[in-house]
């Protein structure tokens, strides 16, 4: 349990919108997303916790597209009014797990051609988005990587890159977080279901000799390699009896 309420968190930081409005003493907050699944996994979890939820409904993209956007308010509470008078860096300070796992479901990116992500964390500064990177690495034990997003108008945001290290940590864990809270249709934000069977993910020569060693110098389990490297037991099995990449040794 952390200082901050999760789902409170989540409104400034993520997809939703948290403040106090003229007539109110304590901030309320609307989330809206154009995925149905992950909406109502928010509605759920503002249940779980307690809150007062409203209805789902929709609303026109404030960029001028096509796509229907699906939101939901929850009334005021003083678990939102602590997010929106705290410092941002004690709130990212604040981030489990969890926290970030819905973050990049929110504002992440996969990409096809280097298997790696991006989270977009626009509405940071470089102090706290240098916060965030500490938190990231103090919870996997790798860094991710400060860059800019460099607009066409001349606007500048600063955003996360994951190396392969830490997407070979992260992504397991945000897959199975997808998969055991049913949403199956975010599954390409982690680059699909099947991604560690795909043969057009390569695995460096480092890692091939690593499974090879843990399994047979080791003898280590393939289940258990499977969580040291962050592939699929299948995989590994093939790599560890030479079914496949036979020209390393």
């Amino acid at each position: 349990m952390g200082v901050f309420n999760r789902i409170a968190k989540n409104a400034r930081l993520g997809d939703g919108y948290v403040g106090i409005g003229t007539n109110n003493v304590n901030a309320n907050a609307q989330f809206y997303t154009t995925n149905q699944e992950m909406l109502f996994h928010k509605r759920r979890m503002c249940e779980e916790d307690g809150f007062v939820v409203g209805n789902i409904g929709t609303q026109k993209s404030g960029y001028g597209g096509t796509k229907t956007i699906y939101n939901f308010y929850v009334r005021v509470d003083e678990r939102f009014t602590k997010v929106v008078n705290s410092p941002l860096i004690d709130i990212i300070k604040d981030l489990t797990e969890e926290d970030i796992f819905l973050w990049y479901l929110d504002d992440g990116s996969w990409h096809k051609t280097t298997n790696t992500m991006h989270l977009y964390s626009n509405g940071l500064n470089k102090e706290e988005s240098e916060v965030l990177i500490e938190v990231i690495s103090n919870l996997y034990g790798v860094k991710p990587i400060i860059r800019i997003d460099r607009k066409r108008d001349g606007r500048e945001f600063f955003y996360l890159y994951f190396p392969r290290d830490l997407v070979r940590i992260i992504r397991p864990k945000i897959k199975e977080y997808i998969l055991n809270n049913s949403l199956d249709s975010l599954l390409y934000k982690v680059g699909g279901k099947e991604y560690e069977d795909k043969d057009s993910v390569v695995a460096s020569e480092n890692e091939v000799r690593e499974i090879r060693r843990l399994r047979e110098v080791e003898g280590k389990t393939l289940s258990e390699i499977s969580e040291i490297v962050g592939m699929s037991i299948s995989r590994i099995s093939r790599i560890s009896n030479y079914e496949t990449y036979k020209n390393i040794v």
